[in-house]
């Protein structure tokens, strides 16, 4: 029972490693570390499986040739730890050791060969010295020959030495190569960045160290403790150390994604390890329980076999599908797939708004699950892609957006690998960029037809490739990024927007804070005024300025621009308006002193239209000045006429000469100051309101009270423009003296 169970045990271990080798070559066939790897478990499964034969031939009496042959044989895993130094050198990267010396694997391979052709050819140390007997052709030629016939027994007598203690020397070499592969392993380790690769080779290593002592306990330490040790013995505790070092392998896949292995082929080895596990199993027992039956039933124990049959078909599906669940649950549960954290990476990218962060996220993300020697994201930045250097964050490096590689990415808009960048790209300044980047493959991220940014990764620590499955997700990933770079955009458009928008709503309300919050009114006089800006603030202001003895300046302008440089200048020259008629009671001084301030602060082609007069509310004067402003509209008796007088606009050159005129006002006369926003507002027609119909509608409501014909005039121009919003600002002031 138990010779069968290990039997099984080594059976099923040595073909599962064999598949294993098999998984990892059909991965990558042309990628070095994979089939070093799939050479060292190939070795790593002729122990076991030999065992299994071994085990089986020394049940048998008649088989003793057989077994010897098979000893033989068992020799040929020792080109397992040639192996295992050649994979240390070759993983997690290439040594430089091994690139500078290519032939370094056949010199590593020649011990074991030797002792596989003296173990294959010889049984003992005397067939080799008599190999050379005194019948050999060299000498029949006579003495001048004698020197290559004592170096030919030299070294006959040597091969026969080494024959004599030939499993000591070996064990130890290997043991030396363990060593070797152990230590490199572990500086390698201490060398790696990425925490799943160190978790990889950390158990490999521990899996070789496993593996060693088993080995040393086998064939070493017998040796020199002189402890009596059978060869199956040996045999099998030199199975049990393949077994564990390359089942260390076997986990590192499984569990660390080692080399790159793919989901899928991870689970189906489980799965066949599973059902290997259950058929062995079975057949032990079905053996076990066939000969017990056949003991105690004779030739009814039929009915045993046939019931195991229906217990097989019922129960093994149901089994396998158990252990399936479980397998899922035990190695799967910490997401440690590759494909998993690609979209979890995908789907995080949308929520990021920040460019430095999503940078952070997407370089450490895919640097720890591609395992990645280096990961850019390239983000515009003043009219090119840009980022840091991973070595030195100092330095920048740019691809212009409009340039040449820029371009050509958005027309292939797909990834592209080194080789045929450097084909495609002829810009010497682009190439230079991506040589210091160490591209092995950009990703453009378009986006309707624009280059958002650039995905640039260098080669994989473990030199493999890129698999169809990795860019298919890596594609996917870019296509995501590309939507977050154009949702992180128009965020930040919307932002500006905001943030402009606020700006606004504070100038409107310093704006606000500039007009006259009351109209003031004076014995023989009242006033009414109006001021609605076409936009959220506007170019046109007005203002009131009381003086002693009754006396209250009137001012009107309109800027030239709209939004907020409208805005900025009409402070700004409301701000000069009211410090200089405060200093000087002509307004020909007041709008000369204004003039010189605006010329000497702005550019020609920022001016104001400016109307300034100044009421004596006892003597019914006015003496004002217009420059270049609207002409006021005069109603008295019945009659509308504009007041014509006018001069240069405000703000086009210094030193102008402005003049002023009076004129005597009599009770009921009207005067409308207005900007040309009333009549210059115009219909779907584009026929404008003019100055004939608000004279007529002064004319028409002359008797209504003034606050009712402002109204009626605003209402009028509503209507004629049939618009809820007015094409220019609004703004009109009506003085009536009683």
């Amino acid at each position: 029972m138990i010779s069968n169970l290990i039997t099984i045990v080594y059976l099923i271990s040595g073909v599962l490693l064999f598949l294993l080798g098999l998984l990892i070559l059909r991965e990558r066939p042309r990628q070095r570390v994979n089939w070093v790897t799939s050479a060292m478990l190939f070795f790593a499964a002729v122990g076991p499986i030999f065992a299994a034969f071994g085990l089986l031939l020394e049940q048998s009496p008649d088989a003793a040739d057989g077994l010897a042959w098979l000893q033989r044989m068992f020799f040929v895993w020792e080109f397992f730890f040639p192996e295992l130094l050649l994979f240390s050198l070759v993983f997690p990267r290439e040594h430089r050791f091994l690139q500078s010396r290519p032939r370094l694997p056949l010199l590593l391979f020649l011990p074991q060969m030797l002792h596989v052709l003296l173990i294959f050819f010889f049984d003992t140390s005397d067939q080799i010295r008599h190999w050379f007997s005194p019948e050999n052709l060299l000498l029949t030629l006579g003495p001048f020959f004698e020197p290559v016939r004592l170096f030919f027994r030299l070294a006959l007598n040597s091969l026969a030495l080494l024959f004599d203690y030939h499993e000591a020397i070996f064990t130890l070499l290997n043991l030396l190569y363990i060593s070797a592969a152990v230590f490199l392993l572990q500086r390698s380790r201490d060398r790696l960045a990425s925490p799943r690769l160190q978790k990889q080779v950390k158990l490999i290593v521990r899996g070789m160290r496993v593996s060693a002592g088993f080995y040393a306990v086998g064939f070493l330490l017998p040796k020199f403790l002189f402890l009596q040790i059978s060869f199956w013995q040996a045999y099998i505790l030199t199975s049990l150390g393949l077994l564990v070092g390359a089942l260390s392998i076997a986990w590192a896949i499984i569990r660390y994604h080692f080399l790159d292995i793919q989901f899928i082929l991870r689970r189906g080895f489980l799965i066949s390890l599973t059902s290997g596990v259950l058929v062995g199993g079975y057949l032990l027992l079905y053996a076990e329980v066939k000969q017990a039956a056949s003991v105690s039933l004779g030739e009814n124990s039929r009915f045993v076999e046939a019931l195991f049959l229906i217990v097989a078909i019922i129960a093994f599906q149901p089994l396998l599908n158990f252990f399936e669940t479980l397998l899922d649950r035990v190695f799967y549960r910490h997401a440690g797939d590759y494909r998993r954290s690609l979209q979890e990476l995908s789907q995080e990218v949308l929520t990021i708004l920040e460019p430095e962060k999503l940078r952070e996220k997407v370089v450490n993300g895919l640097t720890e699950t591609l395992l990645v020697e280096s990961v850019y994201l390239l983000l515009p930045e003043n009219g090119a892609l840009q980022t840091s250097l991973l070595e030195r964050p100092r330095e920048k490096v740019r691809i212009l957006q409009d340039g040449e590689f820029a371009r050509y990415m958005v027309e292939a808009g797909h990834p592209l690998l080194e080789t045929e960048m450097m084909e495609r790209v002829t810009n010497m300044h682009d190439q230079i960029v991506l040589r210091k980047l160490r591209a092995e493959i950009v990703f453009p991220l378009v986006h309707r037809q624009n280059l958002l940014g650039l995905l640039v990764l260098g080669r994989k620590i473990t030199q493999t490739s890129f698999s169809y499955e990795e860019l298919t997700l890596l594609q996917l990933l870019a296509e995501q990024l590309a939507i977050a770079l154009e949702n992180m955009q128009l965020y930040r458009e919307r932002l500006e927007k905001q943030r402009i928008e606020e700006e606004i709503k504070v100038a409107e309300e310093i704006q606000r804070s500039l007009l006259p919050r009351d109209c003031p009114n004076g014995e023989h006089f009242e006033l009414a005024a109006m001021n609605i800006p076409s936009r959220v603030i506007g170019g046109d202001f007005y203002d009131f300025i009381p003086f002693a003895d009754a006396r209250i300046g009137i001012a009107i302008g309109d800027v030239s621009g709209k939004g907020i440089p409208g805005a900025m200048l009409m402070s700004n020259f409301h701000a000069a308006f009211r410090a200089y008629a405060l200093r000087y009671p002509s307004p020909r001084m007041v709008v000369s002193q204004v003039n010189d301030h605006i010329s000497l602060t702005t550019t020609p082609e920022k001016f104001v239209t400016f109307f300034y007069g100044v009421l004596d509310g006892k003597k019914l004067r006015f003496t004002f000045t217009n420059a270049g402003h609207n002409y006021p509209l005069l109603c008295r008796q019945g009659e509308v006429r504009p007041i014509q007088e006018n001069d240069l606009v405000v703000g086009i050159r210094p030193g102008v000469n402005y003049h002023q005129k009076t004129i005597h006002l009599q009770p009921g006369d009207t005067i409308l100051f207005y900007t040309d926003g009333v009549t210059e507002a115009f219909n779907e027609q584009e026929a404008i309101f003019g100055e004939e119909r608000l004279m007529q509608l002064i004319l028409q409501y002359r008797e209504s009270p003034i606050e009712a014909l402002r109204e009626r005039i605003y209402q009028e121009v509503c209507q004629f423009s049939r618009n809820d919003r007015l094409q220019d600002d609004f703004t009109l002031i009506i003085l009536r003296i009683k």
